[in-house]
């Protein structure tokens, strides 16, 4: 059972997106978070996640140095050439939107996560509106938008998209619990949104199939 149970150990990044997207609106809303505090809001979110990322760089270059070394073989890592401007996109989280190749295939996710900083340091005046209107309406343009962007009629498979559209309505299951905990909305208008959203995340993302998650789907 143990065993079995590691060949769903790929839905971590689902479960990473909802569980951020609870998180970094009730941050900001017990720090009483507003527009003019976007930028420094965006430097703690830099300052708490790119100390171990670039440790992580650092260590991953280092052992490929040794590993070239030590064999002779050219200077690589996962079989691609490590070059100053795959290693420097790094810093930016744009190999994702590049043919340049993550030193860790795991790294995209920082870079949908960095995505949704973005982004809810920007709309998140709209998520916590006084105005259930507007709050509704923030969320379903959301949830439209990537729907429309990147539903496939619900494929098998779930893809692989630079953008955090992609991804959005994870997010929105996280935000939508938090507003709920934080009395935002009631039971009677987050059980609905929630079930909505759950379709709609699966009109994004998809069914996967036992044979992806058996073979360890990049999700």
């Amino acid at each position: 059972l143990v065993r079995q149970s590691g060949d769903y150990g790929w839905l971590g990044v689902e479960v990473f997106f909802v569980i951020s997207g609870f998180v970094i609106p009730y941050s900001l809303h017990r720090a009483r978070y507003r527009l003019r505090d976007f930028f420094m809001y965006l430097a703690r979110r830099i300052v708490r996640l790119d100390p171990p990322y670039i440790a992580a760089i650092a260590l991953i270059l280092l052992l490929a140095a040794v590993s070239s070394l030590k064999s002779g073989r050219p200077f690589e890592v996962d079989a691609e050439p490590v070059g100053w401007a795959r290693v420097l996109l790094h810093l930016g989280y744009l190999n994702i939107f590049t043919t340049y190749a993550w030193l860790n295939p795991a790294f995209w996710t920082l870079a949908i996560e960095m995505q949704y900083y973005l982004l809810m340091g920007l709309v998140f005046p709209l998520v916590i509106a006084r105005t259930s209107v507007v709050r509704l309406t923030a969320l379903g343009v959301m949830a439209a938008g990537s729907v429309l962007s990147e539903a496939r009629f619900f494929p098998t498979e779930p893809p692989f998209s630079p953008f955090i559209p992609g991804f959005l309505c994870l997010f929105l299951l996280g935000i939508l619990t938090f507003q709920f905990r934080g009395g935002l909305i009631r039971v009677a208008e987050y059980l609905p949104a929630l079930v909505v959203v759950a379709v709609a995340s699966v009109a994004t993302l998809g069914r996967p199939s036992l044979d992806t998650a058996s073979a360890g789907s990049p999700m």
